[in-house]
Formats: C-alpha cells, structure tokens, sequence
C-alpha cells in the first residue's frame, strides 16, 4: 500500500479538520495516510519527524492555502509556521537535486480560490480540488484515489501488431516481398513475359 504524507498548515480548526477527514478517508480505502494529529507527540524533535516522513512517504500531499502558501516562502511572522517552512525547505531541495522532475509531491487545494496559492514550482503539476472524499462520484478525490494507487481512468489499448499500409503509386509483387513503382513493376512484368516467349 502507498505511504503518504498529508502537509498542511494550521489555519483554523475547520482546515485541520478537513485534513484528517482526508486522511481517515484514504486509510479507509487502503492507504497509509499520515498526519501529525494522528502523532502529537513523537519521540523525535518534530524537524527530524517531518525530515523521516518525508523520506518514509510514497507521495506528499500539500494542502495550499494563503497561509500555507505564505510560510513556505518565509513571509509569515517570525516565530509563527516553523513546521511547514521546513517541510517546504525539504521539498525545494528534492525537487532541485532531481532537476524538477516529479512523482512524489502533489498540490491539492480544498477551494477553488485557492490555486492561486499554489507555489510557483508546483503549478506545472497536476493538481487536485477536493470538495468531498468518496469514491463514488467520479470525483477529484477518485482521480487523486487513482494516482496513488496506479490505476489509470483510461488505460491505454494493448499493442498490436504493424500493419502494413500499401502506398497508392505502388504495388506489391507476389514473387517479391518488396514495394515497387508500378512504372518498376510493368518492366518487369514485360521483361518476365519476354523470357517466358524466348524459351518457348
């Protein structure tokens, strides 16, 4: 089962608890999901917990909000959003060391408004609106669902074989597997019958 990270900033109770429906709602389905609210209190600092979930994770879902947005670029007060500042210092690192080539970091938002927050060097990937967290819709969250889990909406047909396509100026001889110009063809359809009357 894929291992994922849900990253979010702490706007406002109602935000924290839509994240740990999304997460109850992917381990429901299968998915290790994890969040801090399910470990308030880890052994560890929480910069060595976040710096471990992150390279235990399969996928990373970031939850952008004007808040989150702002913290991760280093604009909120001082002292206030340490958590995901680092997280977000942690990912531009990945994301630099493999040239921006990505399958692990997903941008997710829960408005519509707020894709405008979505960090510049995660707007070239897909990104999911999640309003609700069911599969039975053909929804945003199936979709997500889908890209976890490897499992395409349209896998693609299976791989026949090549078919040959004959070119209308040319034909194809029985006594010689190669295309020819009918202008070749007639030569040597002349020439054949004039070998044939010789040696009769």
């Amino acid at each position: 089962m894929p291992r994922v990270l849900i990253s979010y900033s702490h706007d406002a109770p109602s935000h924290s608890q839509k994240v740990l429906e999304l997460a109850d709602a992917l381990r429901a389905n299968g998915i290790d999901a994890i969040i801090d609210q399910y470990d308030p209190h880890p052994p560890q600092v929480w910069s060595m917990w976040m710096d471990q979930q992150i390279e235990r994770a399969d996928f990373v879902l970031m939850i952008f909000t004007e808040r989150y947005y702002k913290r991760s670029r280093g604009e909120e007060s001082p002292g206030i959003g340490h958590g995901v500042a680092w997280e977000s210092v942690l990912i531009a690192n990945e994301l630099y060391e493999s040239l921006h080539f990505n399958k692990k970091y997903i941008p997710v938002v829960f408005a519509g408004a707020d894709k405008k927050w979505i960090l510049p060097r995660m707007k070239g990937f897909t990104n999911y609106l999640l309003q609700e967290f069911t599969l039975e819709n053909q929804n945003s969250f199936e979709m997500l669902y889908r890209h976890l889990t490897n499992q395409d909406a349209t896998p693609a047909a299976p791989l026949g074989p090549r078919s040959l396509v004959q070119h209308p100026d040319f034909i194809l001889l029985e006594s010689n597997p190669f295309l020819v110009t009918q202008a070749t063809a007639k030569r040597r359809v002349r020439n054949w019958n004039e070998l044939q009357r010789i040696r009769r």
